[in-house]
């Protein structure tokens, strides 16, 4: 007897059901990364450079990026990535259920709104804040002596970024690329740009916008920013990896894994 005709239906229909199951596995399994295109944030979450010095955009790599896939991998699941204005990706992952592309992004600072719209993970890491300013407009440095000084200048600043630290109000001018404020600031058409500083220092060194002789900067003594990663409320996956997410996460920081991943991109380690 021809051996393919011993098999029966049945045995076809539940072939057809594992698979389709594995399948299925594999997609809940997938974790969908929205991160934001506007400034890389270096050296926390960027683009690999080729050796000619060119952007790959098919390589995101980073201390708070390999933190963040790690603690995936761990848990196994697989991650897809894609990239779009910061403003969006916050937009994306509040409103799930109508575009469900994003569960999760990082690199994010804490705002009582996002609060209400996404989970937080623990803390991945902190930075210190400071401004910007022209030697051309300020050669001994800018008078600051207490936070609220801060309001007597003009101030630049980028869409989308959390400036509650700063405690400005809307007393600040959005563009839409940091490189846009440094030539606001270059050009003395704004007089500060209070920023995280790692970050612009950061994105110097990987090419990603340049500074002029003229622009220096300054820290503002005790202010600091803590950044985390965010996932949507509204997504199902989302439910069932917060709790391990944060688990794994505090695992990798008593181990000293986390240090030992930062400290490849920034001396400091976390700042935590």
């Amino acid at each position: 007897m021809d051996p393919l005709k011993r098999i029966s239906p049945f045995s076809c229909l539940a072939c057809l059901f594992l698979c389709f199951s594995a399948w299925v596995g594999a997609v809940e399994k997938n974790v969908q990364i929205c991160i934001g295109d506007g400034s890389e944030w270096a050296p926390f979450t960027y683009w690999e450079r080729t050796a000619e010095g060119e952007i790959n955009k098919d390589k995101l790599i980073g201390s708070a990026t390999e933190l963040v896939i790690a603690a995936l991998k761990e848990l196994g699941y697989q991650h897809s990535i894609r990239y779009m204005p910061w403003a969006r990706v916050q937009a994306v992952m509040a409103d799930y259920s109508e575009n469900p592309i994003c569960d999760m992004s990082w690199d994010a600072s804490f705002k009582e709104e996002r609060f209400k719209k996404y989970y937080y993970s623990i803390p991945l890491y902190r930075t210190h804040l400071g401004v910007f300013y022209s030697k051309k407009k300020f050669n001994f440095g800018p008078p600051i002596h207490h936070l609220e000084d801060l309001k007597h200048f003009e101030l630049c600043g980028v869409a989308g970024f959390n400036y509650d630290r700063f405690k400005l109000g809307d007393n600040i001018v959005r563009v839409n690329k940091v490189e846009q404020v440094l030539k606001l600031i270059d050009g003395q058409r704004c007089d500060l740009f209070p920023s995280e500083i790692e970050t612009i220092y950061g994105g110097v060194s990987v090419g990603a916008f340049t500074l002029s002789q003229d622009i220096q900067s300054m820290r503002l003594p005790g202010l600091f920013k803590t950044f985390y990663a965010i996932l949507s409320k509204q997504s199902p996956l989302v439910k069932e990896l917060i709790v391990p997410f944060n688990q794994t996460l505090i695992r990798l920081q008593a181990i000293g894994e986390t240090e030992r991943i930062f400290k490849k991109y920034l001396p400091g380690g976390t700042g935590l």
